[in-house]
């Protein structure tokens, strides 16, 4: 973030919250420099996730269903969340679900 160029987006809309301008006279001007703000610089992440889809439906021969292919989309497209579980929290939520899962994880 930078606070001293004076000359980018971030700097004017500091500039409209340091002076409360944003609730008052500025509010159609504030807006849509916190838009601007929370749009990405590229779409990287939008393509990824595509290709990402791509990837899963191609790999699996389309024989997900639509949860299914959901729940891998999410696993692939958020990876840095999914390695911060610890495995054995994953299997004792597993084993939970149903007494064959119970008697097949248990070691």
């Amino acid at each position: 973030m930078c606070k001293s160029c004076m000359n980018c987006s971030v700097c004017y809309y500091n500039v409209l919250l340091k002076y409360n301008l944003y609730s008052n006279a500025y509010s159609n001007l504030a807006l849509p420099y916190k838009y601007l703000l929370t749009l990405p610089c590229t779409l990287v992440a939008c393509e990824r996730s595509f290709s990402i889809l791509k990837y899963i439906k191609s790999r699996l021969r389309n024989t997900l269903t639509e949860s299914k292919l959901e729940a891998f989309m999410l696993m692939s497209v958020e990876k840095q969340i999914l390695l911060e579980i610890d495995n054995d929290d994953i299997i004792d939520t597993v084993k939970n679900h149903s007494n064959l899962l119970r008697s097949k994880l248990t070691y």
